[in-house]
């Protein structure tokens, strides 16, 4: 296995030469894909294909056909017995080819994208839309042909979404212009099934990955662990985990941090989000989950006003987090949820 998931892309996602090469013996199976009948098969994937998680996960699990599975792209993970197979195994083409229905979490780079598209495909996205897509700067005749012709190449091609409310679907057909797709009124998986676990004096705090800026500093410039904040935390007996991106695993690693808090380095915030009494992020959508689930949380973000002038994030968000806005880490501990009933 990839000893990150930084190197694990540069690999599976990043590698133009890999994807060429790959692109020469799938793209005549991408043809068949489309005209071959399809069985009673069914195949979830996320996180390019890396791990476990996410909303492909929670469906996954819920699911107790035995014509449904798991493709990975890491064999370290794979399991005959739990459903979980390898893409590039003889079975893992058979059940991309013949597969009647796929869901995806982060793209079709979750599975071998050529061979799946030929199947109903249904995109659950990493989240609700309050973060923009990487903008399309090509004109939408491009992309109609591409889209045609070349389905595969567009990481983001499906034909049903799912979105608990009718406010999400303007910016859910945003993000992916000019495919048309259908939006089912359907909450998403991580949020509805995940677990309802008792409440712990825990505070969990979870920063994006940024490209711009490097996770160092932007622990220090939002005064994360300043003495007096673990001082109070040690006092009022409540603990401190953080959540890092996947992407900022390794750096944080070296700095220690595991001296001054816990870190969540699970395959998925999602099985124990319900335990925190407070759940402290930036411009993350894991933010909105929480709004959705019903947990306290709060945006600590220095950079915020920077993140909406780059237009990361969509104005709906950013006006919604000025209002869950905190400036300091221990602003939360006001919260009225640590009293002497929390576990």
């Amino acid at each position: 296995m990839m000893s990150s998931y930084k190197k694990y892309l540069s690999f599976w996602v990043k590698n133009r030469t890999r994807h060429l090469i790959e692109l020469l013996w799938t793209l005549p199976l991408s043809i068949i894909a489309r005209i071959i009948p399809k069985g009673k098969i069914e195949i979830y994937g996320s996180m390019n294909g890396f791990k476990i998680c996410d909303n492909s996960k929670f469906l996954f699990y819920r699911s107790k056909s035995l014509k449904s599975f798991f493709i990975t792209k890491n064999k370290d993970i794979c399991s005959n017995k739990n459903r979980i197979i390898y893409a590039y195994s003889i079975k893992g083409i058979y059940l991309q080819l013949f597969a009647r229905k796929i869901f995806w979490t982060h793209g079709l780079n979750d599975f071998v994208a050529p061979l799946v598209i030929g199947s109903y495909i249904v995109g659950l996205q990493h989240g609700l839309p309050g973060k923009k897509t990487i903008q399309k700067t090509r004109a939408k005749l491009y992309y109609k042909v591409k889209n045609f012709f070349l389905p595969f190449m567009n990481n983001d091609y499906c034909h049903e979404v799912w979105s608990p409310e009718k406010f999400y679907d303007p910016y859910i057909e945003e993000v992916f212009y000019p495919l048309k797709v259908h939006i089912k009124r359907k909450q998403l998986p991580r949020i509805e099934y995940a677990p309802r676990l008792p409440i712990q004096r825990k505070i969990l705090y979870a920063p994006s990955h940024r490209t711009f800026r490097k996770i160092t500093d932007v622990l220090d410039r939002n005064k994360v662990f300043t003495e007096s904040f673990i001082k109070e935390l040690a006092e009022k007996n409540i603990q401190l985990v953080v959540r890092p991106h996947p992407l900022d695993y390794d750096k944080l690693s070296q700095l220690k941090i595991n001296r001054k808090c816990d870190v969540d380095y699970s395959n998925d915030i999602h099985d124990t989000i319900s335990s925190y009494s407070i759940v402290i992020s930036d411009f993350s959508g894991l933010l909105i989950d929480c709004w959705e689930l019903g947990i306290e949380s709060y945006c600590l973000c220095d950079d915020l006003e920077n993140i909406f002038k780059r237009g990361i994030i969509y104005e709906w968000y950013f006006n919604k987090l000025q209002t869950k806005r905190i400036y300091k880490m221990s602003d939360a501990l006001s919260y009225k949820a640590f009293d002497e009933n929390t576990n």
